[in-house]
């Protein structure tokens, strides 16, 4: 009878080391947790920034894919639809005029063309857009940040069967533009955008 109340129950040592696989396993399955919470967040905040570097890619390749030439702009080489917003030497900016903006059923008292400018300032991909002419809304221009955390932002373009580092898109449309972005997150994107042929 003693035997077998001895057996009955569990000794100090066996709930010692009972707690101890307990308190092991707990603790690899909170480490097991945390990683699995810490990948989900970095997925999350990948691919938010994925969606915002197509969504900048994606308004640029809708503004290029409208720009033309408009007579103020084919006669005056100095035409600059932004003249309110000064850039500096270092900035790199684009300038052209953009048609089919839409205007549903002529509804809207403004043009159908749109002046449109990109450029990087503070680390912060820029549209700066307005009606052109500017005589007709007497508004200031919108400007919609597109993309932050950009170190450089570069522009070429292809006319005359050459790519060129520097071209007036309000005189001549090249036949494509090649927009190339350095993402202090991602590293360097390039993007080809081809323009309507005339």
């Amino acid at each position: 009878m003693n035997g077998l109340k001895r057996q009955a129950g569990f000794t100090l040592l066996e709930m010692v080391v009972a707690l101890a696989l307990t308190a092991t396993i707990s603790v690899v399955a909170l480490q097991l947790f945390q990683g699995v919470v810490r990948s989900s967040d970095l997925i999350r905040e990948k691919s938010t920034r994925l969606m915002q570097q197509q969504f900048a890619f994606s308004v640029m390749e809708n503004d290029f894919s409208h720009a033309l030439l408009s007579a103020a702009g084919s006669k005056d080489n100095d035409f600059n639809p932004n003249s309110d917003l000064p850039t500096t030497a270092s900035d790199s900016v684009v300038q052209f005029l953009r048609g089919n903006w839409l205007n549903p059923g002529g509804m809207l008292q403004r043009t159908q063309i749109e002046a449109v400018s990109y450029r990087l300032r503070q680390g912060e991909l820029q549209k700066v857009s307005a009606v052109w002419p500017a005589d007709l809304a007497g508004r200031e221009p919108k400007v919609t940040s597109l993309l932050t955390g950009v170190e450089a932002f570069t522009l070429r373009y292809y006319s005359g069967n050459q790519w060129v580092a520097e071209l007036n898109m309000l005189s001549v449309l090249p036949k494509a533009v090649e927009i190339t972005l350095v993402l202090t997150d991602s590293g360097k994107f390039s993007r080809v955008f081809l323009l309507a042929e005339e």
